[in-house]
């Protein structure tokens, strides 16, 4: 329960329902987040000192004041961290965007040569909107040359839409009955750009699905 205390505090966006079902849909939607980095949000990720990226005057940041590897950047002030669907799964952003999209972002990640950065993704508070970590990864070029997500949605519909007109994603025939696959075919070899939906909780009408995505740039 403590550890809600400061996600909710810092920034997650309002979620607003009826009587006293609010607090148990909100810790649905929230409590995926708190494996970002394996860990709770705290605003330092592992191996950052407390307040150690933070930028005192709430400006945004610049390219040459982005967080090291290891330090977690988190602007002061109330900032939701809700983003739409549609924009969060774009290839046209920046390292400073997602800076100042974002109230808290990890940038201890890396898969060479890319550099990573992780943020806390909640699109809303509907069946269809997901909860959990959106990673950007960055070229040399500053240049998101991939997209990760892990976390959970009630409804995937409305996120297999946009990636079918979007990304060319297809569905893919699986053997396993609770695994629902799609991704964008290649010639060769397995695909680079897919959708697992695994139906993990049936019964959860907000986390009926784990979800895991992988997004490479469109060539």
């Amino acid at each position: 329960m403590w550890l809600l205390v400061p996600v909710l505090a810092v920034g997650l966006p309002p979620l607003i329902y009826n009587g006293g079902t609010w607090w148990t849909r909100a810790k649905q939607r929230i409590v995926p987040l708190l494996s970002l980095n394996g860990g709770s949000i705290s605003g330092v990720g592992p191996g950052a000192s407390a307040g150690s990226a933070s930028k005192a005057d709430g400006s945004s940041p610049s390219a040459a004041s982005l967080p090291a590897p290891g330090e977690t950047w988190a602007p002061p002030g109330d900032r939701t961290a809700q983003v739409g669907l549609a924009e969060a799964l774009r290839f046209d952003v920046t390292p400073a965007w997602v800076m100042e999209r974002w109230p808290w972002v990890s940038a201890g990640l890396s898969e060479l040569p890319l550099a990573g950065y992780r943020v806390p993704l909640l699109t809303g508070a509907s069946e269809d909107d997901l909860a959990g970590s959106l990673t950007y990864y960055f070229n040399a070029r500053q240049q998101v040359a991939r997209i990760t997500f892990q976390g959970t949605t009630g409804d995937a519909r409305k996120l297999i839409r946009l990636l079918m007109s979007r990304y060319g994603f297809g569905r893919r025939i699986m053997n396993d009955p609770a695994l629902f696959r799609y991704e964008v075919p290649v010639s060769k070899g397995p695909a680079q750009s897919y959708l697992d939906l695994r139906l993990d909780r049936p019964k959860d009408p907000y986390r009926r699905f784990d979800v895991t995505l992988v997004i490479e740039r469109p060539e």
